[in-house]
């Protein structure tokens, strides 16, 4: 990647091998063997859908219309928002040659922001948004107090048994909240915090724990990540896909999810997971005093694990309890043909800095949802 100090728009042959080739190896999803379709317009996409069965016909009798049935669906279509990202650079760093390695560690940069991005959209986006969820747990306290802090701020100290409308009512008191912009739901010592109002639907930086006065453990989590409305419906979201369930204590679970992939005359070819579900999955023991692992050895194909001779994708992104069966031909991400790397100086000159504005918009859609299989934790 070569950094300008000239103001202007990269040419997109350069764009295509400092962005878009390598966002396709470092997307989970883009590397799993979907279809990609590069355009510069909407693109209609027909959905099959269950069409009706032959029968026989007498000679010179009216033949029954059979036609496959489908739905067309429009990727792309203009009101698609695109992920952009902003990236200042000083120009004393650009000069350095003490920073011999600065063009690719802004790429990496760059890339890792955008297939992570891409990723959680491909997998659970919304495009109505989704809202964050944190959960905080002091349950296992049995006294003293702790303190919450978001983007700088802090709560008041608050006893380890609050209740939740005293745990929302000190979030809300921080300025970087405000009021009406988190809820908590939940009982003393295990809260529910879901961002609303003004911070609904949209990325929001984690709420963070302090426990030095607490007597006993206390945790947060990101439950949810938000996601802006106006995007990506993932994989997760997608419907008309066929559902199972999973048991990551029982392989026959997914033997099951193969079972209805193949009663709809599908032959998948990927598994998605979250890490920590394929990992349980790998520490079955073959049990009857047998404590070697079922899947032991690894089962590879080359570099990638597989699960019943099928490819398995893990991801970070996909919610944990969650995982998808399917043909990889049937998902269609549409990608703009015209992704942008701009570079600037004239925003930052009293700084002395240049900036790197990138875009990009990709589309998804499953031309057959039926052909997946979405496996959820009963």
């Amino acid at each position: 990647m070569a950094i300008q100090t000239t103001s202007g728009v990269i040419v997109q042959e350069a764009v295509q091998k400092i962005l878009v080739q390598p966002l396709e190896q470092m997307s989970t999803w883009l590397s799993s063997g979907v279809t990609i379709v590069d355009s510069s317009e909407p693109v209609r996409i027909p959905v099959i859908e269950p069409g009706t069965l032959p029968t026989y016909v007498a000679q010179g009798d009216l033949i029954p219309d059979n036609a496959v049935n489908w739905s067309e669906v429009e990727a792309l279509p203009s009101s698609l928002l695109g992920i952009a990202g902003w990236y200042p650079i000083s120009n004393q760093a650009v000069r350095s040659t003490a920073v011999t390695g600065l063009p690719s560690v802004v790429q990496q940069r760059i890339l890792t922001d955008a297939s992570n991005k891409l990723d959680r959209c491909f997998y659970v986006g919304d495009s109505d948004g989704v809202s964050a969820v944190q959960t905080i747990d002091t349950s296992d306290a049995t006294d003293g107090t702790f303190t919450l802090t978001y983007k700088g701020q802090t709560t008041a100290a608050l006893d380890h048994d609050d209740a939740a409308a005293d745990i929302q009512t000190a979030l809300r008191g921080l300025s970087t909240i405000g009021a009406s912009n988190v809820n908590v739901t939940g009982s003393a010592g295990a809260y529910t915090v879901t961002f609303a109002g003004a911070l609904a639907n949209t990325q929001v930086e984690a709420i963070t724990i302090g426990t030095d006065s607490l007597t006993g453990p206390g945790s947060i989590e990101f439950v949810t990540q938000g996601i802006e409305a106006g995007g990506i419906d993932g994989l997760f979201n997608q419907p008309g896909t066929q559902q199972a369930e999973l048991d990551t204590a029982d392989l026959d679970s997914f033997l099951d999810a193969i079972a209805v992939a193949a009663a709809a005359n599908v032959e998948p070819n990927r598994w998605y997971l979250n890490p920590v579900d394929h990992i349980q999955l790998r520490k079955i023991h073959k049990g009857n005093d047998d404590v070697s692992y079922v899947l032991d050895p690894d089962p590879r194909q080359g570099t990638v694990y597989t699960l019943f001779g099928i490819p398995v994708t893990t991801s970070n992104f996909i919610p944990r309890g969650k995982a998808a069966l399917g043909a990889t031909q049937y998902a269609i991400v549409v990608r703009d043909l015209n992704p942008e790397v701009f570079v600037t100086e004239h925003a930052l000159a009293q700084r002395g800095a240049l900036a790197l504005r990138v875009s990009v918009r990709m589309d998804m859609v499953l031309s057959q949802p039926g052909a997946w299989v979405i496996l959820s934790e009963s």
